[in-house]
């Protein structure tokens, strides 16, 4: 499967003009923090980390990632080893494994790559190819972890494929801003990308919702190469679990919701921020 290679084409071409204007000269990506985890009724889990994953690097490696999912991650997956060749595919494995492979595996070609056990639906993943679902679960968390401007922050995730824990209830009550829902499936045209704006980013970017999301997603490819796609009518489309008090699905397919701390959207939606008086 073709994930946008258009969108790689472009990347390749400005990644330079990226690096410097979004990413703020930075060229590691820090770790997900130790991530705590709380079980939920329901089923499924809620978690937290540190949104770092640099957009340039996935757009870079995704194609190589998704190829990579069809098989383990181990020696034996070329696309991993593809990946281990460029810097683009390291950040962007760092994050994969972390978020897929079980607490305290390593994978890849040298065994370089530790999870941290943020799904539950992908720990197999180690000894096997992952399937369909299983996919879009991966690529969904990726998607919700990324961030061009070069300064982290925490996000709250909830879904039925995260793993269940312990993130204590204290913790939990400090993401009280509702960002989006993040979708990822596939039909007859291909892979979908999809991300919800929820309301409370809808209510501080009003008509910028859409690009700032883009933005906040793709940095610099946003109006031209970004190959998500924005909606805006969750209430009607999506399916609110008053169990978890958490948005679980969109048209049938599982949904991955994520929530920042109070003034966390001014670092990852500066467009949307009120201009000084």
């Amino acid at each position: 499967m073709t994930l946008h290679r258009s969108l790689l084409v472009a990347a390749s071409i400005g990644a330079g003009l990226l690096q410097a204007a979004c990413l703020a000269g930075s060229n590691e990506v820090n770790p997900i923090d130790p991530l705590g985890l709380e079980g939920q009724t329901g089923g499924g889990g809620d978690t937290h980390g540190s949104n770092g994953l640099k957009s340039e690097s996935f757009v870079l490696a995704m194609d190589d990632l998704w190829a990579s999912t069809s098989a383990a991650f181990d020696g034996n997956n070329t696309a991993l080893g593809t990946m281990e060749g460029s810097q683009a595919g390291v950040d962007t494995l760092e994050y994969a494994a972390r978020i897929a492979l079980p607490t305290g595996n390593h994978g890849g070609p040298n065994m370089l790559w530790p999870g941290e056990g943020m799904l539950a639906s992908t720990s197999g993943w180690t000894t096997g190819p992952l399937a369909a679902q299983q996919k879009y679960d991966l690529f969904a968390v990726m998607l919700a972890h990324l961030n061009p401007f070069g300064e982290e922050e925490d996000i709250r995730l909830s879904g039925a494929a995260l793993a269940p824990g312990n993130m204590p209830l204290g913790e939990q009550s400090m993401y009280t801003f509702k960002e989006a829902l993040w979708v990822v499936y596939e039909n007859a045209s291909g892979l979908q990308l999809e991300v919800w704006p929820l309301e409370n980013l809808s209510g501080v970017c009003v008509q910028k919702t859409a690009q700032a999301t883009k933005t906040r997603l793709c940095g610099q490819y946003a109006r031209t190469h970004c190959p998500v796609t924005v909606r805006t009518d969750y209430e009607t489309h999506c399916t609110y679990d008053a169990t978890v008090d958490a948005w679980t699905s969109c048209e049938g397919h599982p949904a991955i919701q994520t929530w920042l701390k109070a003034d966390g959207w001014l670092t990852l939606y500066p467009g949307c921020a009120p201009r000084p008086q």
